[in-house]
Protein backbone atom coordinates (compact mmCIF):
# COMPACT_ATOMS: atom_id res chain seq x y z
CA UNK A 1 0.00 0.00 0.00
CA UNK A 2 2.58 2.13 0.69
CA UNK A 3 4.60 1.80 -2.95
CA UNK A 4 0.59 3.04 -4.06
CA UNK A 5 0.61 6.11 -2.28
CA UNK A 6 4.32 6.51 -2.80
CA UNK A 7 3.62 6.63 -6.33
CA UNK A 8 0.37 8.39 -6.86
CA UNK A 9 2.91 11.17 -4.79
CA UNK A 10 5.04 11.28 -7.69
CA UNK A 11 2.46 11.59 -9.87
CA UNK A 12 0.98 14.38 -8.41
CA UNK A 13 3.89 15.83 -7.85
CA UNK A 14 4.79 15.72 -11.53
CA UNK A 15 1.80 17.39 -12.43
CA UNK A 16 2.11 20.13 -10.00
CA UNK A 17 5.45 21.10 -11.74
CA UNK A 18 4.34 20.53 -15.51
CA UNK A 19 1.10 22.89 -14.62
CA UNK A 20 3.49 25.62 -12.84
CA UNK A 21 5.57 25.53 -16.45
CA UNK A 22 3.13 25.45 -18.50
CA UNK A 23 1.56 28.53 -16.42
CA UNK A 24 4.70 30.41 -16.51
CA UNK A 25 5.10 30.21 -20.14
CA UNK A 26 1.91 30.37 -21.65
CA UNK A 27 1.29 33.51 -23.95
CA UNK A 28 4.90 34.34 -23.56
CA UNK A 29 6.15 35.07 -27.22
CA UNK A 30 9.55 34.04 -27.67
CA UNK A 31 11.33 36.18 -29.74
CA UNK A 32 15.10 35.08 -31.24
CA UNK A 33 15.85 38.33 -30.56
CA UNK A 34 14.02 41.80 -29.35
CA UNK A 35 13.03 43.86 -32.47
CA UNK A 36 15.34 46.88 -32.74
CA UNK A 37 14.11 50.66 -31.80
CA UNK A 38 14.12 51.21 -35.41
CA UNK A 39 12.14 47.92 -36.56
CA UNK A 40 9.52 48.55 -33.73
CA UNK A 41 8.73 52.30 -34.84
CA UNK A 42 8.36 51.39 -38.32
CA UNK A 43 5.86 48.69 -37.54
CA UNK A 44 3.70 51.32 -35.48
CA UNK A 45 4.50 54.28 -37.86
CA UNK A 46 1.08 53.85 -39.08
CA UNK A 47 -0.39 54.48 -35.23
CA UNK A 48 1.84 56.82 -34.23
CA UNK A 49 1.23 60.49 -34.43
CA UNK A 50 1.94 63.57 -32.39
CA UNK A 51 -1.13 65.69 -30.65
CA UNK A 52 -0.75 69.19 -29.37
CA UNK A 53 -1.50 69.44 -25.75
CA UNK A 54 -4.22 72.07 -26.94
CA UNK A 55 -6.06 69.04 -28.97
CA UNK A 56 -6.33 67.41 -25.78
CA UNK A 57 -7.73 70.05 -23.43
CA UNK A 58 -8.29 73.36 -25.45
CA UNK A 59 -9.18 74.71 -22.21
CA UNK A 60 -6.14 73.86 -20.07
CA UNK A 61 -3.84 76.75 -20.22
CA UNK A 62 -0.91 75.11 -18.70
CA UNK A 63 2.03 73.88 -19.88
CA UNK A 64 3.57 70.43 -19.44
CA UNK A 65 6.77 68.94 -19.66
CA UNK A 66 6.30 66.78 -22.04
CA UNK A 67 4.35 66.35 -25.57
CA UNK A 68 2.08 64.00 -26.41
CA UNK A 69 1.85 60.85 -28.67
CA UNK A 70 -0.81 58.56 -29.18
CA UNK A 71 0.50 54.67 -29.46
CA UNK A 72 -2.20 51.63 -30.16
CA UNK A 73 -0.82 48.40 -27.91
CA UNK A 74 0.37 45.59 -29.47
CA UNK A 75 0.90 42.53 -27.25
CA UNK A 76 4.05 42.49 -25.07
CA UNK A 77 3.65 46.27 -24.62
CA UNK A 78 3.64 48.28 -21.11
CA UNK A 79 3.56 51.54 -19.97
CA UNK A 80 7.04 51.55 -19.25
CA UNK A 81 8.34 50.10 -22.50
CA UNK A 82 6.69 52.34 -24.59
CA UNK A 83 7.89 55.52 -22.92
CA UNK A 84 11.28 53.83 -22.75
CA UNK A 85 11.30 53.70 -26.74
CA UNK A 86 10.11 57.25 -27.07
CA UNK A 87 12.49 59.13 -24.39
CA UNK A 88 15.82 58.88 -24.21
CA UNK A 89 15.98 59.65 -20.32
CA UNK A 90 12.22 59.37 -17.84
CA UNK A 91 12.85 61.04 -14.35
CA UNK A 92 11.04 59.07 -12.64
CA UNK A 93 8.72 55.85 -12.92
CA UNK A 94 5.89 57.72 -10.71
CA UNK A 95 5.92 60.88 -12.77
CA UNK A 96 5.49 58.38 -15.99
CA UNK A 97 2.38 56.34 -14.41
CA UNK A 98 0.88 60.09 -12.80
CA UNK A 99 1.55 61.66 -16.61
CA UNK A 100 0.02 58.82 -18.11
CA UNK A 101 -3.09 58.93 -15.74
CA UNK A 102 -3.86 62.48 -16.69
CA UNK A 103 -3.68 61.70 -20.54
CA UNK A 104 -5.62 58.67 -20.10
CA UNK A 105 -8.25 59.51 -17.18
CA UNK A 106 -10.26 55.76 -15.77
CA UNK A 107 -7.59 53.97 -17.03
CA UNK A 108 -5.06 51.65 -14.62
CA UNK A 109 -1.92 51.61 -16.59
CA UNK A 110 -0.59 48.46 -14.95
CA UNK A 111 -4.46 46.95 -17.08
CA UNK A 112 -3.73 48.50 -20.79
CA UNK A 113 -5.37 46.86 -23.52
CA UNK A 114 -3.70 45.09 -26.73
CA UNK A 115 -5.25 46.94 -30.21
CA UNK A 116 -6.80 50.08 -27.95
CA UNK A 117 -4.81 53.35 -28.78
CA UNK A 118 -3.29 55.41 -25.22
CA UNK A 119 -1.56 59.08 -25.13
CA UNK A 120 1.75 58.59 -23.83
CA UNK A 121 4.25 61.21 -22.45
CA UNK A 122 7.24 62.40 -24.45
CA UNK A 123 9.62 64.12 -22.11
CA UNK A 124 11.34 67.41 -23.43
CA UNK A 125 15.41 67.46 -23.09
Amino acid sequence: MKLYTKLLLFFFLILFVKSIISDLTVGTAVQASPPTKEEHVEKNDHVQKDVSQSELDPLEEEIKPYEVVIRKIQGGDTVLSIAEELNTKISSIQTLLDDFKDLNPNTDPHQIKIDETYFFPVYKQ
